[in-house]
């Protein structure tokens, strides 16, 4: 194929008008127009631009069928991405799991029992990672087959109305973690301490869960405006990447002083500590918003 016929399949395939591309370029529609039509031919730096744009190399630009490229459709892209976030966030449901069955099970299996205890932690931990094993080579090969993510397949509504859901589960999972310190006292006054333990990582994994769904539905949105004039922010994408760093901290921090320092009763204080660095982090970066 010729760079116009390329020029102009790449431009359907991403849902962009002449008017819409050369917005993108910086360039007059009439410009785009005749590089379409074959009387005309953009400079390098704009070649640099489109193959950018379009995920594409120069090559394929230039003198290759991009036709022949698999793009993925609108169904199959909401299938995959609503099967990746369901995934990945049991597991983390099932890692975050393995310490709440730690925190019950504490003085149930002790001595030499306490074998039982250690199976049963990375019996869980070990179904999490093959999940995310497993999915993260779903994922890759998926990028693979599709390299182009469909552009401005949803509406403003669309986007406005998750937003406001995402801004709802963070402010509710932030709530929840201080809601589940007070729980968390009370339940001691009148039970073991174990148990107010076990019920408070029970309230944290939900919460992590949530905040790992909700990211990665935000992540399904962001991938189809890359492209638009007004990009998402680079401090949008941070926010969930900032918030999985911090968990993942607070998890090993957790895992380190129980099991080498014995300090289950008290360690269980990074959770809501974490919880309230993801929600500040989360406030600070999308204060501008």
């Amino acid at each position: 194929m010729k760079f116009e016929e390329n020029l102009r399949e790449l431009r359907k395939q991403n849902g962009l008008s002449q008017e819409e591309l050369a917005e993108k370029l910086n360039v007059s529609r009439q410009a785009v127009s005749k590089w379409e039509n074959g009387s005309g031919y953009p400079e390098l730096d704009k070649l640099m631009v489109l193959c950018e744009l379009f995920h594409c190399t120069m090559d394929d630009l230039l003198k290759g069928d991009v036709k022949e490229r698999d793009v993925v459709g609108i169904e199959r892209y909401e299938q995959y991405c609503n099967q990746m976030s369901w995934a990945m966030t049991l597991g983390v449901f099932m890692c975050i799991s393995a310490v709440t069955a730690g925190a019950f099970m504490e003085t149930i299996f002790t001595g030499k029992y306490e074998i039982i205890l250690i199976m049963i932690f990375f019996i869980l931990v070990t179904i999490g990672v093959m999940i995310f094993v497993y999915y993260g080579m779903q994922s890759e090969s998926f990028h693979k087959k599709y390299p182009n993510i469909p552009q401005h397949i949803y509406t403003e509504e669309e986007i406005d109305a998750f937003n406001k859901k995402f801004q709802l589960a963070i402010v509710v999972g932030v709530g929840m973690i201080i809601i589940s310190l007070v729980i968390h006292e009370i339940i001691a006054q009148f039970a073991p301490e174990y148990i107010a333990n076990g019920v408070f990582m029970a309230i944290v994994s939900i919460v992590v869960s949530i905040f790992v769904y909700f990211g990665l539905q935000k992540t399904k949105y962001e991938d189809t405006r890359k492209d638009e004039k007004n990009p998402v922010s680079k401090e949008d994408e941070m926010v969930g990447k900032y918030s999985g760093v911090i968990m993942l901290i607070a998890t090993i921090i957790f895992l380190l002083w129980g099991f080498l320092l014995d300090g289950w009763r008290i360690a269980w204080l990074v959770y809501p500590v974490g919880g309230i660095l993801c929600g500040i982090v989360y406030l600070l970066m999308a204060k501008d918003k």
